[in-house]
């Protein structure tokens, strides 16, 4: 803090407090402190005036005084001078008493005051005519008095009166003296009054410059006299800055307890110092009206006289807080900068011509350290300082020509392992701010995230999402090169079986192995990609053609089937691999990936090895999609349909049972089989409500053809059926609802069904035996079943393969034979079903078979048919009937 003069200095340091008070608002409000060192009122017109009224009525009341004292004492007055003196006196102190309380109220000196002082002079030398040369004097004197009082225009409006007065009474008096002194009056009178005319506009103008200039700037002037004590001059700003009334104001005591607390010290400290003489600059903070916090500056100068003592003292208070805030934002800005880990540089193009001219002008802590500079490095070329490239110098004179940022997300320097991120924006004076931002963590966070996004977590292979990005690529490249493209899809055959046999543990393991091979062995692959559970795919570029796409898949297949030791396990699968290749099969990602995936159905259904794709083979999937989407709809129901086949006794030749089979009339495909849509089901979960309603209709159907020699109906069942506890409690609800007897209802399974899972199987068949239904065995010799199995599972008959009776036409009927003299001993009946010739009948029925069904004997034929064609066997005799085809 420096002095105002070669005072001491007084001041408050700005770091003492910065941080423990708030500042307050940066903007004054309407108001301020009214006093600084000591508090006065402020400088007001009106109040210039009524002093200056009040002090020429003091002076009139003087002269009053003296006029009536010299008019009583002086014998030139009269015998009744001492009357006239009285009355003068009388009336010159009432009237001014009157006008001292006027101008206390706030009113002003009416110019009637002048008419009266004139009016009474001219009476006074009427009656004492030898009082005119001091009347006269005595006018010209107020002529002066009238100027600044009520201004010129005033005084010449009432010249005119006046002069007419005086040569009146001059001319009365009947002597010729008074001629002088009225021409003396009128020259003297109307030379003053223009004299003092000027004068008095002169004054004013300077005073309202004054005015102007002090009360004009963005501070409080003020001016006091002697060492101490309150100001005789405020300048108006002062009552802007605090907001207090007056009064308060003018009490020291109320200014000096707004004073921060902390500040008083240094207050009471400058006012001491001004008094001994000594010109202070002084800073504290007051507290407005408003409880914000402001902080002044008081400047202060005295004038002293010959013997050093303080006469007069002047001083300015200036509003410092906005320059305080600022200059904490500053320092706080400083602070930050200097402070932050980020690397901020600030360049300069010396030579707009010159890429290569940048200096540096400025770089913080973070950025020394980082380039191994210090305070030395400022003014050199960054050329000279560190090692830049030309694409540097380059994109930085682009942001100086252009005036725009321009950013590089990842930026490494020569020597430096870590990673940064840059932004440079332009600058005035050709300079370009610059910050570098350690990101290493980020980055190398963000690139595992990104590898965690593209990859299997358990492989390590690419996952979907980066195959498909690969093979976009692939594909753009190639409808530019003419290249071929080729996608494998992969699926692993018996994977479910060891997940479900040993858990994941081991089927996690399993999928380890295979991708290892994979990578290891299939490097002339542009990607080996794990799509999810036991599915891969590999992309191909390179000999893309369909020769060089089966020879990958046939290696795949060689791989997968080469068993895999896990744990004290030895596990073998095999793979289905689809096909496809781009631009034959397809020149999008998609599609390309949609194909592939159908040719790996495809060969999943063949049983493995590998398929290339077919259109036949999309439009069978397009089918089963529709169909799929078709048996969730809600008219399936009544496009399903029960067709029955009926069952003929080769003893009696007469038909004793039917097997239900069931048909869906779609109304685009028309009347499809059950191979075409019942696996659907299963997948769908459809299968329960089918067969349900199946059976359900079987039932009616048993019910009504009863009378016609029907004694007992079957319905083909899916595991999936064994497996729904809901369709087994249905089942037995059914049972016991409708009364189904025991035999009556047969239910079939196939040997594959059976083995799925043979103790729940077990179960399920031997609780559905309990409530009377039977079971049979579908397909019998074309499965893997065991006669340990057929002996104790809970079965009553068993149907032999078709392809078994059809031996029997090439004479071979060992199969066969075997079969039914097997379930005879194990006590089961026998079914041949599938019986198309009509000679089969007589051999099977020579070896003993029990039933037969067929199109040698019927179709499978709706309710309504097959109720003809019952009625017809009766009606024309069973003899005549039983082995005629129907068709």
């Amino acid at each position: 803090m420096t002095t105002a003069g070669e005072g001491a200095t007084v001041g408050v340091d700005p770091s003492q407090h910065e941080d423990r008070h708030d500042p307050g608002p940066t903007t004054a409000g309407p108001t301020a402190t009214r006093n600084v060192l000591e508090p006065t009122g402020p400088l007001d017109p009106t109040r210039d005036r009524l002093d200056a009224q009040m002090e020429i009525l003091r002076w009139r009341t003087v002269a009053g005084l003296v006029i009536g004292a010299a008019i009583m004492v002086l014998p030139m007055f009269g015998a009744h001078r001492l009357q006239i003196g009285a009355v003068i006196l009388s009336a010159a102190t009432a009237s001014n008493m009157a006008l001292f309380r006027r101008a206390r109220r706030g009113g002003s000196v009416p110019s009637a005051v002048a008419i009266a002082d004139l009016a009474l002079a001219c009476v006074v030398a009427t009656i004492v005519p030898a009082s005119y040369g001091v009347v006269v004097v005595i006018l010209v004197s107020s002529a002066g008095l009238y100027v600044f009082w009520f201004g010129p225009r005033t005084v010449w409006r009432l010249m005119p009166f006046t002069a007419a007065a005086l040569a009146a009474i001059g001319i009365r008096s009947g002597s010729n003296d008074w001629v002088p002194f009225f021409v003396a009056w009128c020259v003297t009178t109307t030379f003053s009054t223009i004299i003092f005319g000027h004068l008095a506009r002169t004054l004013a103008a300077q005073r309202d410059r004054f005015d102007e200039l002090v009360n004009g700037i963005d501070a409080a002037v003020w001016e006091a006299p002697g060492p101490a004590g309150p100001a005789d001059f405020l300048s108006k700003h002062v009552v802007d800055l605090l907001g207090f009334e007056r009064d308060q104001v003018l009490d020291p005591e109320f200014f000096l307890s707004r004073v921060h607390p902390e500040d008083r010290s240094v207050f009471v400290e400058g006012q001491q110092l001004v008094a001994g003489g000594q010109d202070v600059e002084v800073h504290f903070r007051v507290t407005d009206a408003w409880g914000r916090v402001r902080r002044l500056q008081n400047r202060v100068r005295v004038t002293l006289d010959g013997t050093g003592r303080v006469v007069r003292r002047r001083g300015i208070v200036v509003d410092e807080t906005a320059r305080w805030e600022a200059e904490a934002t500053v320092r706080q800005y400083s602070d930050f900068v200097e402070g932050i880990p980020i690397a901020l540089v600030v360049i300069q193009m010396t030579d707009p011509t010159d890429r290569s001219s940048f200096v540096l002008r400025a770089a913080n802590p973070a950025a020394n350290a980082l380039a191994d500079l210090d305070d030395r490095a400022i003014g050199h070329r960054v050329a000279d300082l560190i090692s830049v490239t030309d694409a540097f110098l380059d994109d930085m004179s682009d942001v100086v020509a252009s005036g725009e940022p321009h950013d590089e997300p990842f930026v490494q320097l020569a020597g430096v392992d870590e990673i940064f991120s840059m932004r440079a924006v332009p600058l005035p004076d050709r300079c370009v701010g610059i910050s570098l931002e350690d990101i290493t963590k980020r980055a190398r966070t963000a690139e595992a995230f990104r590898h965690q996004a593209t990859h299997d977590a358990l492989t390590g292979l690419p996952n979907r999402a980066l195959l498909h990005e690969r093979l976009t690529r692939a594909l753009i490249e190639a409808d530019r090169t003419g290249a071929p493209v080729g996608l494998l899809m992969v699926d692993l055959d018996q994977f479910k079986d060891v997940n479900d046999a040993l858990g994941h543990e081991y089927g996690d393991a399993l999928l380890r192995e295979i991708a290892r091979r994979m990578s290891d062995r299939l490097r002339n692959c542009d990607t080996i990609a794990r799509l999810g559970g036991d599915e891969f795919a590999v992309l191909l570029t390179t000999d893309a053609s369909v020769s060089g796409a089966e020879e990958v898949a046939r290696r795949l297949n060689e791989l997968a089937t080469e068993p895999v030791q896990v744990g004290q396990y030895r596990l073998q699968v095999s793979a289905s691999v689809g096909i496809a290749l781009a631009p034959e099969h397809g020149n999008d990602a998609e599609t390309l990936m949609r194909r592939a995936d159908g040719a790996m159905y495809d060969a999943k259904q063949a049983g493995g090895g590998h398929v290339v794709y077919c259109a036949a083979q999309e439009l069978a999937a397009v089918k089963r999609l529709e169909l799929l989407a078709d048996l969730r709809g809600d008219s399936f129901g009544e496009q399903m349909e029960v067709h029955f086949q009926p069952r003929v006794q080769l003893s009696s030749g007469a038909t004793v049972g039917i097997e239900a089979l069931v048909r869906w009339r779609h109304p685009r495909h028309g009347l499809l089989a059950p191979a075409e849509f019942i696996e659907l089901a299963e997948v769908s979960g459809a299968i329960r409500g089918i067969t349900q309603a199946v059976t359900s209709r079987t039932w009616d159907a048993l019910t009504e053809l009863e009378r016609h020699g029907i004694r007992s109906a079957s319905v083909n069942l899916s595991t999936r059926n064994l497996f729904d506890p809901a369709w087994v409690e249905w089942m037995c609800e059914m049972a016991e609802t409708r009364g189904i007897g025991e035999g009556r209802l047969w239910m079939e399974l196939t040997e594959g069904q059976l083995m799925d899972d043979p103790r729940q199987s077990t179960e399920v068949i031997e609780r559905l035996h309990r409530i009377g239904i039977r079971f049979s065995i579908d397909d019998f010799g074309s499965g893997a079943s065991s006669l340990a199995m057929i002996r104790d599972l809970p079965v009553d008959e068993v149907k032999i393969d078709r392809r078994f009776v059809d031996e029997l036409l090439d004479g071979d009927d060992r199969i066969t034979r075997s079969i039914v003299d097997l379930a005879h001993h194990l006590g089961l009946s026998v079914t041949a079903e599938g019986v198309a010739d009509p000679r089969l009948i007589e051999t099977l029925r020579s070896i003993g078979c029990d039933t037969v069904q067929g199109f040698a004997l019927a179709r499978p034929m709706p309710l309504d048919e097959l109720r003809t064609h019952l009625v017809r066997e009766q009606a024309e005799g069973l003899e005549d009937a039983r082995y005629r085809p129907v068709t």
